[in-house]
């Protein structure tokens, strides 16, 4: 009886201690903005940038249910980034068939998430490939912005050779 009793104060404890650390782990979440498919809390996006990300992914959506989304931060918060990273992709519920450019701006760290169904096409070495091509050169220079959209569009352009109607990339380039 004893036992039971001390087992289930252990119990409770947990519970509480379980309650109070729910906002730690979802305080550095970076809630999606009013604007469908980027966030960017870093501000490092220009509006024309945003305005092209937003015409393509909403192409994307609803020619393909493929989610893209871009998402800046000012900081990891003490994340690792593949932690951050997943976190975001979870809560903006990209889903199976989607792909989160995520970035880190005063980290300098930069993870490209794909669903399961994308996956197939955009394998780790695929994205690496793309963040080493087309998101570095820019920001080896701090450009930001030019290296986000660069590195969306390439993403763009292998999805879109994915699928039959390739005609679709004339749009974009």
């Amino acid at each position: 009886m004893i036992e039971r009793l001390f087992l289930m104060k252990k119990l409770i404890c947990f519970f509480f201690l379980f309650l109070w650390m729910i906002p730690i782990f979802t305080e550095a979440i970076v809630e999606p903005s009013n604007t469908l498919y980027v966030t960017d809390q870093a501000n490092v996006l220009t509006t024309e940038t945003k305005d092209y990300i937003i015409q393509y992914s909403d192409f994307l959506s609803k020619s393909y249910q493929i989610h893209y989304y871009v998402v800046t931060v000012n900081s990891l918060e003490g994340y690792d980034l593949d932690t951050y990273a997943e976190m975001v992709f979870s809560s903006f519920q990209v889903g199976r068939n989607g792909l989160l450019i995520f970035f880190a701006k005063n980290d300098r760290r930069i993870k490209v998430v794909v669903g399961q169904e994308l996956g197939l096409l955009l394998d780790n070495d695929t994205i690496q490939e793309g963040i080493d091509s087309y998101f570095m050169p820019y920001f080896k220079n701090d450009d930001w912005n030019h290296g986000i959209r660069n590195g969306y569009s390439a993403f763009y352009k292998m999805i879109c050779n994915y699928y039959p109607h390739r005609y679709i990339i004339d749009h974009i380039f």
